[in-house]
Order: C-alpha cells, then structure tokens, then sequence
C-alpha cells in the first residue's frame, strides 16, 4: 500500500487470504494525513456502507476494529496482522479523522 497526497493505493489481495496477512505500507506525503483501518462490520452492514460513511471517527457499524496502519513520511513499514476467523475484514483507507476516502479490498481468512 502506498499513501499519496490523493489518499491510498493498493496493490495486494481481495478475498481468501492466509492468517496472519503481512501488509507492506509506504507514505509518500509530507504528512500522516492517511491511514488503513482493518474492520470487520456488524451483520446486515457491508461494502456499500462504509463507501458512503461521512461521518468523523469510527462508524457505529464498525464490530471490531482489527488494525491501524500509519507510519511517518518517507517510511516503509511491514506489519503482521492477525483477522478474526470467519469474518469479512474491510481495508478502509481513511484521513486522521476524517471520513472514509476508500475501501481498498475485502479480505476473509482461510
């Protein structure tokens, strides 16, 4: 993942994956404006509502938040996270409390 002065970029999986997952993030700002939050939803709640959240801080739909993913400008950073069995986990990309700029993938351990 690449954080760019526009939001994020993603090049990785989305679907099946192996637990834990190691996610490779990059900031390529000035600043630590963006982050990937890693979620997973209350039942009855999906894709579409994240999409649409405008709100600030966590959505109350939000069932548990897994991750958070920042680093400074210039860094790179590997990280090993562990999702909860069974469930659909959002990588949401997101400004320091700000709405949800964009669902990157949806990813469900094997």
């Amino acid at each position: 993942m690449v954080f760019t002065d526009d939001g994020c970029t993603y090049k990785g999986p989305d679907g099946a994956v192996e637990n834990p997952v190691t996610f490779t993030y990059t900031n390529n700002t000035d600043g630590e404006e963006f982050g990937i939050g890693i979620v997973t939803l209350k039942e009855g709640y999906g894709r579409s509502d994240l999409e649409a959240y405008q709100g600030f801080g966590t959505p109350g739909f939000v069932d548990h938040f897994v991750a958070l993913l920042y680093n400074s400008p210039g860094q790179t950073t590997t990280t090993e996270v562990t999702l909860d069995a069974g469930k659909e986990h959002f990588i949401v990309c997101g400004r320091d409390g700000g709405p949800v700029a964009s669902v990157l993938a949806v990813l469900t351990p094997k």
